[in-house]
């Protein structure tokens, strides 16, 4: 929608410098100029809307922990020449839901800190967002279909009591 309106402008900034030149009236030369410079200050406009965002970070979940444990998932993939191998640290956890039943969960270590301390263990997930600062009506009027409210980072921290840290330390200096 809005490209539309934004191609139409240019049409008439176009047609107007078209219509002015062939005829060479001075009231069209002044409406050309006008209406070049309507849609010079559109294509700004229309930058500062899209770019009206802001983060939002939102605790969206927390969960009793039961079990915890790390893991490395490693995949890969080649042939004979060459071989891709990647890994994945994750933390794989129990924790009991809303029914109280024990339900499994997995989560990238690399989004999470661990919390050692006076805790009882628990993991706490906070979801960032994009919000846009324009009424939802305007967007979609003006944008058509918008994205900005979706989620697009999953954060963690996992809160577990003092010493449950397993720590080895081996240093080898030859």
């Amino acid at each position: 929608m809005l490209g539309f309106l934004m191609l139409v402008a240019f049409a008439i900034a176009v047609a107007s410098a078209v219509v002015s030149f062939i005829y060479r009236d001075r009231k069209d030369i002044v409406v050309c100029i006008i209406s070049i410079i309507f849609f010079v200050c559109s294509l700004f406009v229309v930058n500062k809307l899209i770019n009206m965002t802001y983060e939002e970070t939102l605790k969206t979940a927390d969960w009793q922990l039961e079990a915890l444990s790390d893991t490395s998932q490693i995949t890969g993939h080649g042939s004979l020449s060459y071989l891709t191998l990647n890994t994945n640290e994750m933390y794989l956890f129990y924790y009991k839901g809303e029914d109280g039943r024990l339900k499994f969960g997995k989560i990238d270590a690399n989004k999470s800190e661990i919390c050692e301390g006076d805790y009882t263990p628990h993991i706490i997930r906070y979801t960032k967002y994009t919000r846009s600062q324009l009424n939802p009506r305007l967007r979609k009027i003006l944008f058509g279909e918008d994205k900005s409210d979706d989620p697009y980072e999953n954060i963690y921290e996992i809160y577990v009591p003092e010493g449950t840290l397993v720590r080895n330390f081996k240093i080898d200096l030859q």
